[in-house]
């Protein structure tokens, strides 16, 4: 499978909130200080990452594509402002013309993240220069 689409896979990058890596990641090397063999827990403030994040992106289809997605957390998805699709679909079939996709993942263990597997085409990807661009909300 990776041969197939291998090329594809390259372009896509997961996307989530600018900075809550660091923060998950660093939160974990903090608690991970021990004294005597046991669990010392760090004692200054942490912050967490944001919880919900909301992404959106417009985009103009030649012909309808279908496409992958990939989540770290639960997430809904809407098309044109219009109710969310039912239930957590691992693809969807958006329609040509030009229509905003939104995007929002809840995840509380870590940051929550998505990426767009856009095997027909390269309307729709998650990359780093769409990064900043498909951001809602803010903290």
């Amino acid at each position: 499978m990776l041969l197939t689409i291998g090329q594809g896979i390259l372009a896509q990058t997961w996307i989530w909130y600018p900075g809550d890596m660091d923060i998950w990641t660093g939160n974990r090397i903090n608690n991970l200080r021990t004294e005597n063999g046991s669990f010392y827990p760090a004692f200054w403030r942490a912050d967490s990452h944001c919880q919900t994040v909301e992404f959106q992106k417009v985009v103009d289809l030649a012909m309808p594509e279908e496409v992958e997605i990939a989540a770290e957390g639960q997430y809904g998805i809407r098309i044109d402002n219009h109710n969310y699709i039912f239930g957590m679909p691992k693809t969807i079939t958006v329609p040509q013309g030009k229509h905003t996709l939104h995007i929002a993942v809840h995840n509380m263990a870590s940051p929550p993240a998505f990426m767009i597997f856009d095997n027909e085409g390269d309307s729709i990807l998650t990359n780093d220069q769409g990064r900043s661009d498909m951001l809602v909300n803010e903290k």
